[in-house]
């Protein structure tokens, strides 16, 4: 609802002020004066207009690089035309006057179109001759987040072309490992951008190192680049929180020399020194292994009594430190919830001696 009231309001605001500048502007102007230039200069804004809808509507499939200036040219021409009608005298007066009072209908069709331009993708890079656009979407099935780089070139200052799709992951001399070319953050470190349209190739530059790339999927009929053979491709990981707590990670925390819950249960289960009062059955605890291997926030989930949960809980301080877990190659934090920790009474063993 909050789009939609903006949306109307934007509309609302730039009509009227169209209208206004339109009908009070030419009466504080020196007809003599201004006449030929408005001629001109309406004259001049059609022809550009022209232009570009001509070159975005070519074979090239060009696309207008700067939408903002282009939809204030439109209705600056429409002005334009407006105040030339009421000042002139003479041929084409007519066509200036209905184009005048054409444009305000054209208002909200620009709005919503550059709206849907800078909601399309995320400009990660843009000098005077390339633009980089960041696509984020998220599968329907596997649910996950995928990325797509698309780099387009500047041609004739009006327009842009795609080249195609922008494939990072190289590491040149002076590489930072950590950058990653396929987020927004790791675009935010380059200060350079150098591409030959004739190889495909191209390299992202920082103030310290260099990332080369290549780019795939251009247009039909031009042959797909071979991957660079100066520097092997080396795949960056998905970056790691080493603040989020995970359940489920590629190698989950166990003790040296075993693998699996059941080991760090028997361990939890040897150290265990129940009360008199204590009882038997199942415990379920969950605790957490850091980075490094030590055991904290440990919680009893379904516990037996107030003394035997605080003796598992004692034997589970006493684990010796765990191997961490571990996601992309790097340690993480991740949580473990023990169900099969069964907890029974040592069985005393009754002596019978013979009197003599």
């Amino acid at each position: 609802m909050q789009d939609i009231l903006l949306f109307l309001g934007l509309c609302g605001g730039a009509l009227v002020l169209y209208i206004l500048l339109i009908t009070l502007l030419p009466r504080y102007l020196p007809a003599t004066v201004v006449e030929r230039p408005l001629q001109w200069a309406y004259q001049a804004s059609g022809a550009l207009i022209l232009l570009a809808m001509l070159g975005s509507w070519s074979p090239w499939e060009l696309r207008i690089r700067y939408p903002a200036a282009f939809s204030l040219l439109i209705v600056g021409c429409g002005l334009l035309g407006g105040m030339w009608a009421q000042l002139a005298v003479g041929s084409g007066r007519a066509w200036a006057q209905a184009h005048a009072w054409l444009t305000p209908f054209l208002v909200p069709f620009l709005i919503g179109w550059l709206t849907l331009r800078d909601n399309e993708n995320e400009v990660v890079y843009q000098d005077e001759r390339v633009r980089i656009e960041l696509e984020t979407w998220t599968g329907m099935l596997s649910e996950t987040t995928n990325t797509r780089l698309t780099l387009y070139q500047t041609r004739a200052l009006l327009f842009e072309q795609r080249m195609g799709n922008l494939h990072a992951g190289l590491l040149g001399p002076g590489a930072n490992r950590n950058v990653d070319l396929s987020t927004k953050q790791g675009w935010a470190m380059i200060h350079r951008v150098k591409v030959n349209t004739d190889s495909l190739r191209g390299v992202a530059q920082t103030q310290t190192g260099e990332y080369p790339f290549v780019i795939t999927n251009p247009k039909s009929g031009e042959r797909l680049p071979p991957a660079p053979a100066a520097a092997p491709i080396k795949a960056l990981p998905p970056p790691v929180d080493d603040n989020y707590v995970y359940n489920f990670v590629e190698e989950m925390p166990h003790l040296p020399g075993s693998h699996g819950k059941m080991p760090i249960e028997q361990a939890i289960l040897s150290r265990l020194v129940l009360p008199r009062d204590g009882k038997e059955g199942r415990v379920f605890l969950r605790l957490e292994v850091d980075t490094v291997g030590n055991v904290r926030n440990l919680h009893i989930d379904r516990g037996l009594n107030a003394n035997t949960d605080s003796a598992v809980l004692a034997a589970a301080r006493h684990l010796p430190r765990l191997i961490p877990g571990r996601q992309h190659g790097r340690p993480v934090i991740v949580r473990l919830i023990l169900g099969d920790l069964l907890v029974t009474k040592p069985k005393v063993r009754r002596d019978k001696t013979r009197r003599p």
